[in-house]
């Protein structure tokens, strides 16, 4: 990949890849890698204003190298593995990707979502209509392997955004109030939802296990599977 992005040019000195996997995704379908590009030793992103200088001191965007860099990536796994990077959910990220949140302050661990703007929040769900229409695409991947990848994407959401998010709302909103009672309701209907997503998504392998589930789902919300299920986990981050 670094030989091929040199011979278009670009200034790999003090660049490297790092490795980026969801260690609670292991052993699933769909399991997905990225790399990143970092300054060697860092984990800080190379440029300056989401620009790359070249060789010739000409300048890209951050999404041109990331284009360029995909491309490398892609021919160098095609010629080890017979099939494309993306087909193998291998994916080069960099902050402009289309999966990246709208501000990494949506990656601290004791995030306080009163301080994030509503659009901010809002880019949680973009991201996650992404990654749905990506295992949608996927042709590697079964019916049922789709169902288990969608779950087990959007558990993360559901437990890491949206349930803290609701259970700061319920610290804050007052006592007794019908306020209050609706943001329970939501949070119980949540936390039910990420048991049933997270036994899915990662603890179950029989597909005929996997369709019931689903049909579990179908008939507790009366009328919704999981592809409608996430729909409106998606809507949930959308400014009220």
């Amino acid at each position: 990949m670094t030989k091929r992005l040199e011979q278009q040019g670009y200034n790999m000195e003090g660049i490297e890849f790092k490795q980026f996997r969801n260690s609670s995704s292991s052993g699933t379908s769909s399991m997905d890698l990225d790399l990143g590009p970092v300054m060697k030793g860092t984990m800080k992103e190379p440029g300056i204003n989401k620009m790359i200088t070249k060789k010739d001191g000409s300048v890209v965007t951050m999404e041109q190298f990331m284009r360029d860099g995909q491309q490398a990536m892609n021919a160098e796994y095609k010629q080890l593995h017979g099939i494309t990077a993306p087909s193998s959910d291998m994916n080069l990220v960099t902050s402009v990707h289309k999966e990246s949140f709208s501000t990494t302050k949506l990656l601290d661990k004791n995030l306080d979502f009163s301080t994030i703007s509503a659009d901010d929040i809002a880019s949680i769900g973009k991201v996650l209509d992404v990654k749905m229409s990506g295992i949608s695409n996927n042709n590697m991947l079964t019916n049922t392997t789709k169902i288990q990848a969608q779950c087990r994407e959007s558990s993360k959401e559901i437990e890491n955004m949206l349930i803290k998010k609701l259970q700061q709302d319920l610290a804050k909103a007052p006592a007794g109030s019908v306020k209050q009672k609706e943001i329970q309701k939501d949070l119980t209907y949540w936390e039910n939802m990420l048991k049933r997503f997270k036994q899915i998504g990662t603890e179950e392998t029989n597909p005929m296990k996997i369709i019931e589930l689903n049909r579990e789902i179908l008939r507790e919300t009366g009328g919704k599977d999981v592809t409608g299920v996430i729909n409106d986990l998606i809507f949930a981050f959308k400014p009220k």
